[in-house]
């Protein structure tokens, strides 16, 4: 059998202890209140000192950063400029074989028509005279 406990006492008793919490909570929430109100804060120039040394890493970070994506980049680009160079050579050689080829070329027609035109002549000679 249980022992029949009075529903008057069992309130009393929840009652008491949530005054217990509510009291610990105000404790608490005081003890707080006082270390935001009397506690050490940093003077200013503690405070700005703090920021800047912060500033400071995050700047010197992007810095870091930012040179070695250029670095990357710069890489690239030089790579990519030895590479258009060395194409300009090979055209620039190309054309002057070309033009070597092409003059050749010329001289061998002029050559040829001097040839021709010298044919023609001694005919036109040869036909005048008779």
């Amino acid at each position: 059998m249980t022992p029949n406990i009075p529903e008057l006492t069992t309130w009393h008793a929840v009652l008491g202890l949530l005054g217990i919490i509510a009291v610990a909570n105000m404790v608490l929430w005081f003890v707080s209140l006082t270390k935001q109100v009397f506690g050490r804060k940093p003077t200013l120039e503690e405070e700005m000192s703090t920021n800047a040394k912060s500033l400071r890493s995050e700047i010197y970070q992007a810095k870091n950063s930012a040179l070695k994506e250029m670095g990357s980049r710069y890489a690239a680009i030089e790579a990519r400029t030895a590479i258009l160079e060395a194409r300009h050579e090979e055209m620039q050689l190309d054309r002057e074989r070309k033009w070597k080829e092409l003059q050749a070329d010329i001289g061998g027609l002029r050559e040829t028509l001097a040839f021709i035109r010298g044919r023609f002549e001694k005919k036109d000679q040869h036909d005048s005279t008779r």
